[in-house]
């Protein structure tokens, strides 16, 4: 599983949630992996 595939599998996960958990990552600050 690559970074992406893995933030895009978390990201459809708390948006299934319901909760407000979602978007606190949105104002998240934007972090590159090396």
């Amino acid at each position: 599983m690559t970074p992406a595939q893995a933030q895009a599998y978390c990201t459809n996960l708390t948006k299934k949630s319901g909760s407000n958990f979602y978007y606190s990552f949105l104002f998240l600050p934007k972090v590159s992996l090396p």
